[in-house]
């Protein structure tokens, strides 16, 4: 499939439904990030909290070999297996509510093929709108990339601790994946992609190991920020996943403060990567 295909009959293509972010859903994240119970004051759904009612209640024999939904029903049938979530950006305008009723809208904005390192690829973009009584109150791009599978296996980073200047970096700490840590943020988020809790099913796409979500690396890295600095009001986040991060290896947080009043927020493997 070389060259670029004509999508526009997906583009502009929009699905909605009413979600609710249950108090069930925000305790398995509040103990997934080792609460006893959830630390965000008067039922509001932190930052990225949004991200646990985000994937759909799919039938089981609608899911694909990967775990996702079958493709070509919204999103379009690229023809390439392998699928990433790789970046986004958010804005805030009022927070949401625990056990709110909110409507979920997601719209196709964008389908390009492009040639990648690896091969061919297709960059879908979705913008997510969340409304409350008809006001927008959260608005999201995703951007998922399908790709051919890669010729060579990937490669564990080795675990090589790199100590990094104090004066890089305002707040940090260490956190480990484990494959419970990652079988539990699937759960609580409903998702089912097989890269991040199905050993053979990893050996089958080529990777060493199991996938780190990128939104729970997202996750992680807000709480360092909000921890550190509480009550802080957030307008926006912009996030990208660079690199694979591997279950069970060592992942360094990192937080910055910036002059122009934004926070540089990083994640970095066992390599320093």
């Amino acid at each position: 499939m070389d060259g670029k295909r004509d999508w526009n009959n997906y583009i502009g293509r929009i699905h909605e439904e009413t979600i609710f972010i249950s108090s069930d859903r925000i305790r398995g994240l509040a103990a997934l990030l080792d609460y006893d119970r959830p630390p965000w004051s008067d039922n509001v759904v932190p930052p990225t909290g949004h991200w646990l009612a985000m994937f759909p209640f799919t039938r089981q024999s609608q899911l694909g070999h990967d775990g996702h939904e079958k493709l070509g029903d919204f999103i379009p049938d690229t023809g390439y297996p392998r699928r990433m979530w790789v970046g986004g950006r958010i804005q805030y305008w009022k927070p949401l509510y625990v056990n709110q009723p909110i409507l979920h809208r997601t719209t196709i904005t964008n389908v390009e093929d492009k040639k990648g390192k690896t091969g061919p690829m297709t960059f879908v973009t979705l913008g997510h709108e969340y409304l409350v009584n008809d006001e927008v109150i959260l608005k999201e791009e995703q951007k998922i990339v399908y790709r051919v599978p890669s010729s060579e296996p990937a490669v564990r980073p080795a675990n090589k601790p790199v100590s990094k200047p104090e004066a890089e970096f305002d707040w940090s700490r260490q956190f480990i994946p484990d494959s419970t840590v990652l079988f539990r943020y699937s759960a609580v988020t409903f998702n089912a992609h097989k890269i991040h809790f199905d050993h053979e099913y990893v050996k089958e796409e080529g990777y060493p190991g199991l996938l780190v979500h990128a939104p729970l690396t997202a996750t992680l890295l807000i709480e360092l920020y909000t921890v550190a600095n509480t009550g802080v009001k957030i307008t926006s986040f912009e996030y990208s996943a660079r690199n694979p991060l591997y279950d069970g290896d060592p992942i360094m947080l990192y937080a910055k403060a910036q002059e122009d009043g934004t926070v540089s927020l990083w994640a970095e493997d066992c390599a320093g990567n």
